[in-house]
């Protein structure tokens, strides 16, 4: 049995500062669309069916208000310890995490694709344990768990030599990746 999970990266960065009108990518006005909120709709209408939990992370902010230190990777959620989110709430978790941060500097993508290789190998020593384990024919195995990381981004990227060590370690492993 195959589970498919979206884990969702946001770059809060101030990357998404623009020099139009709108002056930032991202708007806490609900009633205005913008770019991540149309992403984070197309993900929902389309895992909707087939997985009804996402992971939800940030990065490229101060994820606690009057906080100086630039976060690499933030839990969108506001718990530091559950990034699950019901995937059709996502545009409204988007929403909340925007409220809480405030945008910095530099732009990171490493650890965003470091807790998706994490995620992805736990999935596959937790599938090949319970694989090994015949002798519990009677009990439902794991299923393996394939992870699908979209990273919407404004397009900057302080770390690319990271990010790419942690891209290599991508192959073998039931991860997809897209960035946006």
């Amino acid at each position: 049995m195959l589970e498919v999970v979206p884990m969702i990266g946001i770059d809060y960065s101030m990357s998404n500062l623009t020099f139009d009108e709108r002056k930032c990518i991202h708007t806490v006005n609900e009633d205005r669309p913008n770019e991540y909120r149309n992403l984070l709709s197309a993900v929902s209408k389309a895992y909707k069916l087939i997985s009804p939990t996402s992971l939800f992370y940030g990065f490229g902010a101060n994820s606690v208000k009057h906080v100086t230190e630039v976060s690499d990777l933030f839990v969108g959620t506001g718990d530091l310890l559950n990034p699950i989110v019901m995937t059709d709430s996502l545009e409204k978790e988007y929403y909340s995490c925007l409220k809480r941060c405030e945008l910095g500097a530099p732009v990171k993508f490493s650890k965003v694709v470091a807790k998706a290789v994490e995620f992805a190998e736990h999935s596959v020593e937790h599938f090949l344990d319970e694989a090994e384990g015949e002798e519990r024919k009677y009990e439902v195995g794991h299923a393996l768990t394939y992870f699908v990381v979209y990273i919407f981004c404004a397009g900057l990227i302080d770390d690319f030599g990271e990010t790419m060590a942690q891209l290599a370690k991508v192959i073998n492993l039931p991860i997809s990746i897209v960035m946006i």
